[in-house]
């Protein structure tokens, strides 16, 4: 997917880090990757956040609900794709 716009937050504690991510994920941002520890002369956690291209978000959108829409109305289909997906 495209990246509009991305941002790093930084935070010294887990709680605050958390918060932001969760406010972030509210206004429309997605977490990229893991959260990264950096340690110099103080701990720094931080994480990528990053804003998609609307148009390609929406495009996708789209296809899981037709996806969706086919599982629902083809439920031997969506049988198999359960099969697979949790296979031990």
């Amino acid at each position: 997917m495209k990246v509009k716009e991305y941002r790093i937050l930084k935070e010294l504690d887990t709680e605050t880090l958390q918060s932001r991510v969760n406010q972030g994920i509210k206004e429309g941002w997605q977490p990229l990757g893991a959260p990264i520890a950096w340690i110099a002369s103080t701990q720094t956690l931080m994480q990528v956040m990053v804003l998609f291209d609307d148009e390609e978000v929406k495009f996708q959108a789209r296809v899981r609900t037709a996806i969706l829409t086919e599982l629902k109305r083809n439920p031997e289909i969506a049988q198999v794709f359960k099969t697979l997906a949790f296979k031990p």
